[in-house]
């Protein structure tokens, strides 16, 4: 949504909360959420108690009134409005919840945050990625919108953080499912300074230049965590993994992801790193003793030309003992190490001897030969050469050759 559109529509939610206004004259407008249990179809059964303190008069206990109770079903997620009489103190009590995940249709909807209190809404919305238009927050004691939307420039969204119960109308494009939580960890609260950093971390991009695709690869370690956040430069979260059941009582240690690789004909690179922007990343955990993680890492966009392989040629055939994978050495980024893969190619069936073979070699070293005893006669076989610049970044040149029967 452009400026324009998100003004219009701000204009009719403002209408729409006028409407409540006048309806209750000398009235103010509060937003809540219920997170108690669903009461839909339950009659006048009550399921809990939402208090607008002296701000629902003509009931027999003033200022209560029970969920449900009035024949309005209430359920985890919508985000009813209600306008009360001005100056009036509210609380909002429900029965809570760790984690609810509310339907989101395409255009509106009227829903409630039922995750933390004080999550940045670039946290709270993260996962509905593009799929997010635009947020408002009504901010009572202003009697005004507040708006979150990602095509706006920073300084115009003047929503930050929601709480629990807060009601927000959310605009989104397709239908979504949207899982209000509170993490136990919170990219715009990071950790203090001090605590236990992980004893590995790190984020890079794996860029395949035959293949032409590219992908956003990462690595933590440390043994017994239980949760674990990467948050972006801009604070929002970008991977979270919690352990559940027995893991969260026994704990994790080393974690590898490696994240969708679009080809560049649907993703290209621009929009690749557009997405992820190089800077500072923080990974914050938690161990199963409840002590605090937390490693910065830093992302860069350098990213290794393609070694261009010497030798063996495309599909060439070669005897046992001379197999030699070289390549000319990469130049323009300072180069840490290479990495060298060879494995019977997809489809092979079983080769006689089934071996993955895996190489991390210096800088100065640009050709390997390949132990005839780790080969099978008549057998075609892929490899990699991947060439590791000092960040982690990666930039991998693929081929294929058959080994003589």
């Amino acid at each position: 949504m452009n400026r324009k559109q998100i003004g219009a529509v701000l204009a009719v939610a403002v209408l729409a909360v006028a409407a409540l206004v006048a309806a209750g004259s000398g009235s103010a407008v509060v937003g809540v959420g219920w997170g108690g249990e669903s009461s839909a179809g339950r009659g006048s059964e009550s399921v809990g108690t939402a208090i607008l303190a002296d701000a629902v008069p003509g009931t027999a206990d003033p200022g209560t009134r029970e969920a449900g109770s009035a024949g309005i079903p209430v359920s985890p997620g919508p985000g009813p409005h209600a306008a009360v009489p001005a100056g009036a103190a509210t609380t909002h009590v429900t029965g809570g919840s760790d984690a609810v995940a509310v339907e989101l249709r395409a255009g509106f909807n009227l829903v409630s945050w039922l995750g933390g209190d004080a999550v940045a809404v670039t946290e709270a919305v993260a996962a509905l990625g593009d799929s997010l238009e635009a947020l408002f927050l009504w901010d009572a004691e202003a009697q005004a919108f507040l708006t979150y939307a990602p095509s706006l420039p920073a300084a115009l969204n003047t929503a930050e953080t929601l709480s629990f119960g807060d009601a927000v109308w959310i605009r989104v494009n397709e239908p979504v499912t949207w899982l209000s939580v509170a993490p136990a960890l919170s990219c715009a609260s990071p950790l203090a300074a001090g605590t236990i950093p992980f004893e590995d971390a790190e984020v890079f991009i794996e860029f395949n230049s035959t293949d032409e695709d590219v992908g956003f690869h990462g690595t933590f370690d440390f043994g017994g965590w239980t949760t674990a956040v990467i948050c972006g430069p801009d604070g929002a979260p970008l991977v979270t993994v919690r352990a559940d059941g027995g893991t969260e009582r026994h704990g994790l240690s080393e974690l590898f992801f490696e994240g969708a690789e679009p080809p560049l004909d649907v993703q290209s690179l621009d929009e690749f790193l557009a997405r992820f922007p190089a800077g500072d990343y923080l990974v914050l955990g938690e161990t199963v003793d409840g002590d605090a993680l937390q490693s910065e890492v830093t992302f860069t966009h350098d990213i290794p030309a393609a070694p261009v392989i010497l030798s063996p040629a495309e599909e060439e055939e070669l005897a046992l003992d001379a197999v030699v994978i070289a390549w000319e050495p990469v130049t323009g980024v300072e180069i840490d190490s290479y990495e060298v893969f060879v494995a019977p190619a997809e489809g092979e069936g079983e080769p006689a001897l089934d071996i993955d073979l895996e190489l991390t070699l210096p800088p100065s070293v640009t050709q390997v030969r390949i132990p005839a005893e780790l080969l099978a006669p008549g057998t075609v076989y892929e490899f990699e050469v991947l060439a590791v610049e000092e960040s982690g970044n990666k930039t991998i040149s693929a081929g294929e050759f058959v080994t003589a029967p």
